[in-house]
């Protein structure tokens, strides 16, 4: 994978995991319609209570394999310190410049961990500091077209949902990978990993409900950043 090449969509997590859980489905059914997708994993995940970077690493290779990525990297911004340090912002302003994204995803604002929360205030604030020509020169400016936030513990009512039933083995299949967070062998219980309160069983729920309020099986919800345009409205409604 030739890292940072122009891609359509480019979606960050804070942790290895993140994505898979908030906006999996939404990856693999882009792909699946050709556009080029990417993954940012802001930070390695080394406080984590379960795995290890080099365990948590490997998981994040073979799930970008399922989902067919045009490439995925980590900025290695210290786990629980995310938008703490100096030098953050340029790093991911430089990335969106480089891979020129058309849309670009983040987590909800709210959720139960600071990094989460942390990490969409700094990527909303690098989409736009991508497309000040003088702040960090160096790379031709650009600002994506359309920032969209996905949910992980936390949610509330999406302005959009996207029917990802076609795709949505390929999502469970890359939450599973995360086996040192979701399933381990051996390790400690946690929220993410415990019974049916899991956080993989919390993922599907939402997504079973969000689904049920679209008339489908599975549906990942969003906020977007700006109000949505719409050229046509019966258009929103073709094929349903």
């Amino acid at each position: 994978m030739r890292l940072h090449q122009p891609v359509d969509i480019l979606a960050f997590g804070a942790h290895p995991d993140d994505v898979e859980c908030g906006c999996g489905g939404l990856l693999a059914k882009e792909k699946s319609l050709g556009y080029r997708v990417a993954v940012i994993d802001l930070t390695r995940g080394e406080l984590s209570t379960n795995g290890t970077v080099e365990i948590r690493k490997a998981e994040a290779g073979k799930a970008a394999q399922i989902l067919g990525l045009s490439w995925r990297c980590n900025l290695e911004l210290p786990d629980c310190g995310v938008g703490k340090g100096t030098g953050q912002l340029e790093k991911i302003v430089r990335v969106i410049r480089t891979a020129a994204p058309r849309v670009v995803l983040a987590p909800y604002v709210r959720d139960r961990h600071p990094d989460h929360e942390a990490a969409c205030r700094l990527v909303t604030e690098a989409c736009f500091a991508a497309g000040v020509g003088k702040l960090f020169p160096g790379l031709a400016p650009h600002r994506p077209a359309a920032l969209l936030y996905y949910f992980l513990a936390t949610s509330v009512t999406p302005q959009f949902i996207v029917d990802v039933t076609s795709v949505y083995e390929i999502k469970i299949r890359c939450i599973a990978v995360h086996q040192s967070q979701f399933s381990p062998e051996e390790g400690t219980a946690t929220f993410l990993n415990t019974g049916q309160g899991s956080f993989p069983a919390l993922v599907e729920a939402r997504d079973r409900y969000y689904g049920s309020l679209i008339g489908t099986a599975y549906g990942e919800g969003f906020i977007t950043e700006g109000p949505l345009p719409v050229a046509d409205p019966v258009s929103l409604w073709a094929g349903l």
